[in-house]
């Protein structure tokens, strides 16, 4: 009788229910339309009162531009982030459109090559060490590539999830910044016809171990190579270096359709172990995975879990070749994001709403 109590216990335990959590979740069609204003370079930090530049969005927790040309400078121009009806996914709606500037380095400076750039952020309001963002993604028609020789590609950064140490610049990056571990996912497409996402890679502590202590961008498991409907690697983008090096060809994510994209990522268990994971599907598949990531390395802080996640970013991508700063016709190009979850479970992020489902401890 004991024995069959025992495993009666052990039964319960292995096949316990959760509960899954939409930790934020947003489809922008409530929202007002809205783009930064007054001035080309500012960052409205969680908290402020940006009411000056534009404001920000409700529910959300700030934004950054740095950008060229805009709405107030430059007639036919657009702000790098905004909210408009002008692109959604589904019969209407309003999404968020980030714009990309064909110029060849930031207004700040220092951007060597990387142009304007535009998010916009969430806070959430507890630290996470396991989470998953699901959102939806289009491009305009004729989404030009330019990939520059010795740099080995075109790199649109679209998305990132990382952690703020809730305290100084949320956007100060680097060896000296607040925001890490960090994974970036960008849009990236090479000179030898090979287009996917790829993530970057960025740990804890920041002073010493920003680049990670292994270059897991390298590890060709983390890259996500887009696909067909039956979830086969697309082809037939672009020539090889030598013959073009630029690519329009509507394929993958530059296809003018909206696309999801699901992507996980989870702490490893204990400092300097490698443990940590990183997951993406794209349109339902599977696309990319890695189960050895040490995102706190030695004398990290293994509590600093995720808790920004940010949409739009800048881009090595000067199609134009436009080196002085003047705008000409087709200077900008457009990508849009919709119908935003962050969740605790796979299936909350797909489903989009909270409900039970089986885990097993």
């Amino acid at each position: 009788m004991k024995n069959g109590i025992v495993v009666l216990i052990l039964l319960v335990i292995n096949c316990s229910v959760c509960f899954g959590e939409i930790l934020f979740s947003e489809d922008f069609d409530t929202q007002s339309d809205w783009r930064p204003t007054n001035g080309l370079t500012y960052n409205c930090e969680a908290g402020a009162d940006c009411s000056s530049h534009g404001g920000t969005p409700s529910g959300w927790s700030g934004w950054r531009h740095d950008e060229y040309w805009t709405e107030d400078n430059t007639t036919g121009a657009h702000s790098t982030v905004r909210i408009s009806g002008d692109v959604y996914r589904g019969p209407a709606g309003k999404s968020l459109i980030v714009t990309n500037e064909s110029e060849s380095d930031s207004p700040d400076g220092g951007g060597g090559g990387w142009s304007a750039d535009g998010m916009l952020v969430k806070i959430l309001d507890t630290d996470q060490a396991d989470i998953y963002i699901r959102y939806y993604v289009r491009t305009q028609s004729s989404f030009h590539r330019k990939w520059i020789t010795g740099f080995n590609g075109a790199q649109i950064k679209m998305f990132r999830a990382q952690h703020w140490d809730r305290s100084g610049s949320m956007f100060s990056y680097f060896s000296t910044g607040n925001v890490n571990p960090a994974v970036i996912w960008d849009a990236w497409e090479d000179e030898y016809s090979n287009a996917y996402f790829r993530p970057a890679f960025r740990c804890d502590p920041q002073d010493t171990n920003y680049f990670c202590d292994e270059n897991y961008t390298l590890d060709v498991n983390s890259r996500g190579y887009f696909v067909d409907g039956n979830g086969d690697p697309i082809t037939g983008w672009g020539p090889d270096q030598g013959e073009t090096d630029i690519d329009s060809s509507s394929l993958g994510v530059f296809d003018t359709n909206w696309h999801q994209v699901i992507f996980h990522v989870r702490l490893n268990s204990v400092v300097d172990t490698k443990d940590g994971t990183m997951d993406a599907w794209y349109d339902g598949f599977k696309v990319s995975g890695l189960t050895d990531v040490a995102y706190i390395g030695a004398s990290g802080d293994i509590t600093a879990g995720y808790n920004m996640v940010a949409f739009g970013g800048n881009a090595y991508n000067n199609w134009l070749g436009i080196t002085n700063g003047v705008y000409q016709a087709g200077a900008e190009q457009w990508w849009a994001v919709d119908d935003i979850v962050i969740a605790t479970t796979y299936e909350e992020a797909v489903a989009g709403s909270a409900s039970t489902t089986t885990c097993y401890l």
